[in-house]
Parts: structure tokens; C-alpha cells; sequence
């Protein structure tokens, strides 16, 4: 792991990290955090953990309408629906919120992002989650000084990568995407740009893919 984070430290010049996952080890405390959103027994809440997994850069607000009406079957009017989507989505960040302080960075990370910055590297989140807890973890692990500008789930992730690569007019050679899942394989191939797996998540399914570089942390 130390020989390939090595190869990228010196071939790249502008590094995008997804944050859940990737940058924190914050996805199975969301699965959990999902689950007692609704209240829900023991065999409800393997299956919510596991789609959350499973879809590790889908929106919240989208998570949360599939597992109501896919998973627990609920049934809504439309008028109905938009609020119970309100008060759930805000009960979640209330619960994520209060957590925020015990969520561990993925090993070696910080001491990863030094080295980027030393070597005059350009540090991106893109990620969908909301800006207010990426800041907020963030400044709790002192990380704010290492980030050249952080997207979140105001725009999408292909987006974002597009602006940042219009933005610094560079070969796409130059650019690699950190994340943990395999929609955001997939964003990095539909750029054409080099991505890095975070083996992370038992359930993302990255792990059995070939011809990818792969890590376990940034160790």
C-alpha cells in the first residue's frame, strides 16, 4: 500500500477525496444512525445498514424515501411524504451531530494529506454529504488547512470533478478520486480520470474488482 500511495504522491497534482469512508469511518455509524431513524427490529435494521452500504454515495433524503417505501413499505400522500422526509432527515443530523466528536479519521489520512500539501499537491472533497458536517469534522480533526475547497451534495460528484479539472486546466493524467464506492468508480470512470479504492466497506463490493489500485487505509 505504501509503494502505490508513493506512485501517487509523485504522478498526481490534484488529489479528490470522498469523505464517509474515505477521509472518516463514519459509514457504519450512518447505516446504524439510518436504522434508528426508524425505529426499527433487528432483521429491518441489517437490511437498512446494507443498503446504505451498499449505496454509499447516494443523497440521504433518497436514501431515506427508499427505505420507507421499499424496505418498510410505508405508505404516504404526497403531502405526507415531503414532511415525514423533512423530519427524518433532520432527526438523523440531530443524532450524526451529537456523534460527530467519536468519528475516526481513516488511519493515516491526516499524515497523507501533509505530504500532498508538502509536495505542492491540491487537496478536493467531493462528497454528498452536506458541507456543514464535513466542516465540522474537519475542524474537530484539524484538517481545514489541508483542503483546497470541499463540494458536497449541492452538486453532483461528476460535477464537481468537472469544475475542478476546468478550473485548474490540467491532463486529466494529473487527477485521482479517492472513494469507496462503486458508484464513485463509476465517476471516475465516466471522467476518464484515475481512481483509488478505500477498502473500507465490506459491502461495496471494490474488493473483488481487477486492475484497480486498491487500499485498506493510507498507512
Amino acid at each position: 500500500m505504501k509503494k502505490i500511495l508513493n506512485n501517487i504522491l509523485i504522478s498526481k497534482s490534484i488529489f479528490a477525496f470522498d469523505f464517509d469512508g474515505v477521509v472518516v469511518n463514519s459509514m457504519y455509524l450512518k447505516g446504524k444512525i439510518f436504522a434508528k431513524i426508524f425505529n426499527v427490529n433487528n432483521y429491518n435494521k441489517k437490511k437498512i445498514i446494507t443498503y446504505h452500504l451498499l449505496n454509499g454515495s447516494m443523497k440521504r433524503r433518497k436514501k431515506i424515501q427508499y427505505i420507507a417505501e421499499n424496505i418498510l413499505k410505508l405508505k404516504m400522500s404526497n403531502s405526507t411524504r415531503r414532511i415525514f422526509m423533512i423530519n427524518k432527515e433532520n432527526e438523523f443530523k440531530r443524532i450524526y451531530s451529537d456523534q460527530l466528536s467519536q468519528i475516526k479519521l481513516v488511519k493515516g489520512i491526516k499524515n497523507y494529506f501533509k505530504l500532498i500539501k508538502k509536495n505542492k499537491g491540491d487537496i478536493y472533497i467531493v462528497s454528498s454529504a452536506p458541507i456543514r458536517e464535513i466542516n465540522l469534522i474537519c475542524k474537530l480533526n484539524l484538517l481545514n488547512s489541508y483542503i483546497t475547497k470541499i463540494y458536497d451534495t449541492k452538486i453532483s460528484k461528476i460535477e464537481a470533478l468537472k469544475k475542478i479539472h476546468k478550473m485548474k486546466n490540467i491532463s486529466k493524467k494529473n487527477i485521482i478520486y479517492f472513494g469507496d464506492s462503486l458508484s464513485d468508480l463509476k465517476v471516475s470512470n465516466f471522467l476518464k480520470i484515475d481512481f483509488c479504492a478505500l477498502l473500507t466497506n465490506s459491502k461495496s463490493g471494490l474488493n473483488i474488482k481487477i486492475n484497480l489500485l486498491k487500499i485498506n487505509d493510507f498507512r
